[in-house]
Order: structure tokens, then sequence, then C-alpha cells
């Protein structure tokens, strides 16, 4: 079963993190998630961000 949002810790969640540590803590996934903003019943938005951002690395 897919891990939701809500699951993880405050501090791993994408928009919270933003706020408690500014842009510069985020890694690129994350940040691309918050952009994303929601995900699917089978993956959470950080999960298809890593996605595209893999498809970016191989060209």
């Amino acid at each position: 079963m897919p891990v939701k949002m809500k699951d993880l810790p405050i501090s791993e969640r994408p928009y919270e993190k933003l706020e408690l540590y500014g842009e510069k803590r985020l890694s690129n996934s994350e940040l691309l998630a918050i952009i994303i903003k929601t995900g699917t019943k089978e993956e959470t938005a950080v999960t298809l961000a890593q996605k595209i951002l893999k498809l970016r690395k191989r060209r």
C-alpha cells in the first residue's frame, strides 16, 4: 500500500518543510512536488516528481 502524505511526519512533507526551513533545504523533487500539488491514489506528488526528474536525466 502506498504511503500517503498525511501519514508522513510533518517535517517530511514538502509544504511544511518549505515553511519550516525555506526552499534551500528542499530537494528538487520536493520543489517540483509543490508545483504538482497532488499525486494519485498510487503515488505521492513527491514520487511523481522523482519519476519526472529521472526521465529528464535520461536525456
